[in-house]
């Protein structure tokens, strides 16, 4: 892409994320330079402070060491290199950092003619036509990469809650041919006024195959007779039939994918905005994959307890019960019994094994006195069911 003169370099992001590190880790320049010694760099302190200053290069050899030597300071919970971050290549182009892998990718395979970037035309998110033509604001670019990340988490926890989105990650499992990507994205059949995506692409590859667009279509093309098809001629086959697949399955979801992004775009264009979006989505998102993991957790119990769980469930409903009884909400007993409300909620449904299970009779005692029913014998129950258990 065309450089306007805002990107920084690629030693200067690096030393800004050292700097970074160093401030909330509380090391000092002498305790990288020492553990770049350790690696073979001869790195004093100097070295460190003008790297972190921008003021000094980094050789693709040091680049390569530069996570090892971190590792080795403790690691860090961040990137080195942040995916809303751009990148000069030349005075004249940058790259985004999520576009990092993919170039880096080439030094490794065969160089094939420019074509233009893979990509034109192809956006991360579900974007329609006015949001399309909208100018692009180089400096909402991460707060946009953000939102749209959380929008494909929502929708994911909305319909998908057992898909692990986080081990997907869409922008490092995307695959390097991002020719593909691109070609795949454009096939794809979104409804009219939307653009082609490639998130679509990464996201469904994962839910369906577990891999990488590239990674399925060549592992298929290599388990079949090519039957006189040239290699070229089975990926082409192959390619087809699995864009129908993910037609069909797109085709069935994209109402709730439309909705999650129908409500980005009220917020596109305002950094602010664009960050309490991205945060109640997140939040809401892990909201729900909490509720389906609970879900399922609670249906193995039953299946494999199902008496236990039977007599957990009676006692729930009779607290429940002298709560309702009592005029009472769950609330108002979680306060009397300065437990979360979730907890008193969980307990009423019978699913103490959820909590603690040794903490359970002093659930059961706290809340049946702030509801008013008789503990005893709701306490010997719940022992007794314990009892089996173990």
């Amino acid at each position: 892409m065309a450089n306007d003169g805002k990107q920084p370099t690629f030693a200067e992001v690096v030393g800004g994320r050292l700097r970074l590190l160093r401030s909330e880790r509380g090391l000092r320049q002498a305790d990288v330079a020492a553990a770049a010694a350790r690696w073979g760099l001869p790195w004093g302190r100097s070295s460190v402070a003008a790297l972190e200053g921008g003021s000094r290069n980094l050789s693709i050899e040091e680049a390569l060491v530069l996570p090892m030597l971190i590792a080795e300071l403790g690691g860090w919970d961040k990137a080195l290199i942040p995916d809303e971050a751009e990148i000069a290549l030349t005075p004249t182009r940058y790259v985004k950092a999520t576009h990092l892998l993919a170039l880096m990718s080439r030094l490794t395979s065969p160089v094939a003619p420019d074509r233009g970037d893979p990509l034109e035309g192809v956006s991360y998110g579900v974007l329609g036509k006015s949001e399309r033509s909208a100018p692009v604001d180089s400096e909402l670019h991460g707060y946009e990469a953000e939102a749209e990340d959380a929008a494909w988490r929502l929708m994911c926890a909305r319909v998908y809650p057992y898909f692990d989105y986080r081990k997907a990650e869409l922008g490092a499992h995307a695959g390097s041919d991002w020719e593909l990507l691109g070609k795949v994205a454009r096939r794809l059949s979104l409804p009219d006024g939307f653009s082609p995506s490639w998130g679509v692409v990464a996201l469904y590859s994962q839910i369906l195959y577990k891999s990488t667009f590239e990674e399925e279509r060549d592992g298929r093309v290599a388990e079949r007779d090519l039957e006189g098809r040239s290699l070229q001629s089975a990926k082409g086959h192959v390619t087809r039939e699995m864009i129908a697949e993910i037609n069909d399955v797109i085709t069935y979801d994209w109402p709730e994918i439309e909705r999650v992004f129908h409500e980005l775009s009220g917020v596109r264009g305002d950094r602010e905005a664009l960050a309490n979006w991205t945060r109640r989505a997140r939040s809401e998102a892990n909201s729900l994959v909490s509720e389906a993991r609970r879900h399922r957790k609670l249906l193995d119990f039953r299946t494999d307890h199902p008496e236990v769980a039977e007599a957990f469930a009676q006692i729930g409903r009779e607290l429940r019960e002298g709560r309702e009884a009592s005029g009472l909400s769950v609330q108002d007993v979680a306060e009397a019994t300065m437990q979360r409300w979730d907890s008193i909620k969980q307990i009423e449904e019978g699913t103490f094994f959820m909590l603690s299970p040794v903490r359970g009779e002093s659930y059961i005692r706290a809340i049946a006195r702030a509801v008013g029913v008789p503990a005893g014998g709701l306490v010997e129950r719940f022992l007794g069911a314990m009892a089996r258990l173990s």
